[in-house]
């Protein structure tokens, strides 16, 4: 009957991940001449391999990827492929609405760069807020190690400096601003490029990105949308009202982005 119907715990399609690998990298030539990032080899297993092992492990396994430059070697099996075309003169932004169709329901924004411990992604599955990033909050520890890009750094809304780390650390703080435009001084972690949205925080980003596309305006600190990072996105999302919540973490990832970032990666993971 109808009665009985109401009661039964409806279909949740659970969590698609979309995973953005259409970049072109620099830092890591000559590795990147023939194959994008996702697909360099790490101990014998592809960077995108590694990401998929840890999705499965949490449950995902509904998986996109946007891919791009040298998009014929991705060659990584039950997975849903969009291509970016325009990857050289887009920046990450374009790659994900490459994708739309995946924002319907909830959603895993991430890197196709990073390698990050199980627990982090658990953490932040977990998170009940429409806009939830992954932030690790040792940035303030250590400085960028040479080499790397500048890093998306996070300030949050009322983190007293004083003690924060201590006190209530573990309450869901809003974020403030998030990019490479934070400065350090300011800064309470770094974004570790894993977004999570609920289906009504990817409705808001969709809309925004609506808005945005036909206003021709700024979007973050970029000039237009087609040079729009993720964290632009966020930033604009936060400047029309939205929350974006940090989910804190302590290390237990890494970016593979230059040369020392690969090398580093082959001395951390033991299998």
């Amino acid at each position: 009957s109808s009665d009985e119907k109401a009661f039964m715990p409806s279909e949740s399609p659970g969590v698609t991940a979309v995973i953005l690998g259409a970049g072109q990298s620099q830092g890591l030539l000559p590795l990147t001449e023939k194959l994008p990032k996702p697909m360099l080899d790490i101990k014998g297993k592809t960077v995108l391999d590694r990401q998929v092992e840890v999705l499965n492990a949490c449950g995902i396994k509904d998986i996109a990827v946007v891919r791009g430059y040298k998009k014929e070697a991705f060659n990584v099996p039950n997975i849903r492929y969009y291509d970016n075309d325009k990857f050289a003169e887009t920046n990450e932004l374009e790659s994900l609405m490459a994708a739309k169709k995946e924002l319907g329901n909830q959603v895993l924004v991430l890197y196709g760069d990073i390698l990050f411990e199980k627990g982090h992604l658990e953490k932040l599955l977990k998170s009940p807020a429409d806009i939830s990033v992954l932030v690790d909050r040792a940035y303030s520890d250590a400085q960028a190690p040479e080499g790397r890009g500048a890093p998306d750094l996070v300030q949050l809304k009322d983190a007293q400096e004083s003690g924060y780390r201590f006190v209530g650390a573990e309450a869901p703080h809003a974020v403030a601003k998030v990019g490479r435009n934070v400065a350090a001084k300011d800064a309470q972690g770094e974004f570790i490029g894993m977004t999570l949205l609920s289906q009504k925080g990817a409705r808001a980003l969709i809309d925004t990105y609506g808005q945005l596309a036909e206003s021709k305006a700024k979007v973050g600190s970029a000039k237009g949308i087609q040079d729009a990072s993720v964290t632009d996105m966020l930033e604009e999302l936060i400047a029309r009202g939205n929350e974006v919540v940090a989910v804190d973490v302590y290390k237990g990832w890494t970016e593979i982005d230059t040369f020392d970032d690969y090398k580093r990666a082959w001395a951390i993971i033991k299998e």
